[in-house]
């Protein structure tokens, strides 16, 4: 093999190795996320002070009121596919 050839070929596994590295540090920092997320949930609803069946019905009520406002930085919207997630967002703000 070539010189230029062998450092080429050491050069991809060194990147390849990069790559995978990157790739376990983003599912560890998405899986901290996650856990700080439920977190943040459970204690926001253990500061409604509600009993559990009360909470339910509290939940359950939210579900099917069809006039509930959520705050436009609150509220997530799944882009359609192939659809710019940053136009998805102006339209919202523009909402309001």
């Amino acid at each position: 093999m070539s010189v230029k050839l062998e450092k080429v070929v050491k050069d991809i596994e060194k990147t390849k190795a990069r790559v995978n590295t990157a790739r376990e540090t983003l599912k560890s920092l998405e899986e901290q996320r996650d856990e700080l997320e439920k977190v943040e949930l459970v204690h926001t609803l253990r500061t409604l002070k509600m009993r559990p069946a009360d909470l339910k019905v509290f939940i359950e009520n939210i579900k099917t009121q069809t006039n509930v406002t959520v705050p436009a930085e609150n509220r997530v919207i799944q882009p359609e596919a192939g659809q710019n997630p940053e136009i998805i967002y102006r339209e919202v703000e523009d909402e309001e």
